[in-house]
């Protein structure tokens, strides 16, 4: 399956790492489109300040071709997407990871310019589906076209509902997400649509929103309406936690819980979940796949219904290797 890459920040960069560094039958990178230079794009592929150098054997062919271990990528800088022409290289699958197209609308440009399915790296509230890898991923049909995965939260998070609501049922919930800064805050004070996040991003503890409760309804609609959250940003590049708290449907132990998180690990949510029994920090999990490692130390239940877990997210790489499997899940479907 035939895959392009449109947006080449944080998230592109990161997939694009993934399927050079460890390349899989399934998926075959053939193009990248983003406004920066080529010179630009593979200077910070192999620079980056988060994830560190990567080994990778990189040489141009022409002005516009660049051989990445041996593969050919053609890169462009079109910012109209209408103006791509993806059927001629046979891109089937294009992750749309440029933080602009964020509806149906929009993304529909890529299925105009000849590719089959767009995932978009961002919640689409109208996608024709929301597939959170692990949890939902069986629902999508060949007729979806435009596929959101949610975003890095709306990754960690979900697992911790399902295996919470699975087992011991959820009445009501309030995420708070630790978030790592991202691209969409200032280094220094400077305009911004959300005043917090117009001050500079390093030198503050910045509370602000998050869309991640928005979708949750979508993947668990007997919850509609009782999960909500909010967004804390931090002086930290990567790596971020969920802190979430919720009234279960029956009485639970810290040592049932806890049980309920490693049986998931080790079965339905392999490779997805994962826990962890050791007092780390945050940049211990610096380039984990998983989309959300539960701290086993952070279990806390009081007066038997009150329950309260924390996990882990590298909110780039992790996201970025879900974003993939759901690549690779549907290209078996297409």
């Amino acid at each position: 399956m035939r895959i392009a890459i449109n947006g080449f920040g944080r998230i592109g960069r990161a997939i694009l790492r993934i399927l050079i560094g460890s390349p899989c039958g399934e998926l075959e990178i053939v193009a990248v489109n983003t406004p920066s230079s080529i010179e630009n794009c593979l200077h910070l592929l192999r620079y980056d300040s988060v994830h560190g150098k990567f080994e990778c054997s990189m040489s141009l062919v022409g002005d516009n071709v660049a051989m990445l271990n041996g593969v050919p990528v053609q890169f462009s800088r079109k910012t109209d997407i209408s103006l791509l022409d993806w059927r001629a290289l046979g891109v089937d699958i294009v992750l749309e990871c440029s933080g602009v197209f964020n509806s149906h609308a929009k993304a529909s440009g890529h299925l105009r310019a000849g590719t089959k399915a767009v995932l978009v790296s961002a919640p689409v509230s109208d996608a024709d589906s929301i597939i959170i890898y692990g949890v939902n991923h069986h629902s999508f049909t060949p007729s979806d076209r435009i596929i959101s995965v949610g975003s890095c939260t709306t990754n960690c998070l979900v697992p911790l509902i399902e295996v919470v609501h699975k087992n011991f049922g959820v009445e009501a919930a309030f995420m708070t997400t630790i978030h790592s800064y991202t691209n969409d805050q200032n280094v220094v004070d400077n305009s911004h649509r959300d005043l917090r996040r117009g001050r500079a991003c390093a030198t503050s503890i910045i509370p602000t929103t998050t869309g991640v409760t928005k979708i949750i309804g979508k993947i668990f609609p007997d919850l509609d309406g009782k999960i909500d959250g909010v967004a804390v940003r931090v002086p930290t590049p990567n790596v971020s936690m969920v802190d979430l708290t919720v009234t279960t449907s029956r009485a639970v132990t810290v040592d049932e819980v806890n049980s309920a998180f490693i049986k998931a690990e080790s079965s339905y949510l392999s490779g997805v979940l994962s826990t962890c029994a050791e007092p780390l920090v945050s940049v211990d999990f610096n380039k984990d796949s998983h989309s959300a490692i539960v701290d086993l130390t952070g279990t806390y239940v009081v007066d038997g219904g009150l329950l309260r877990l924390s996990a882990w997210y590298d909110n780039e790489w992790g996201f970025s290797a879900r974003m993939l499997d759901v690549a690779r899940f549907i290209s078996t479907n297409l």
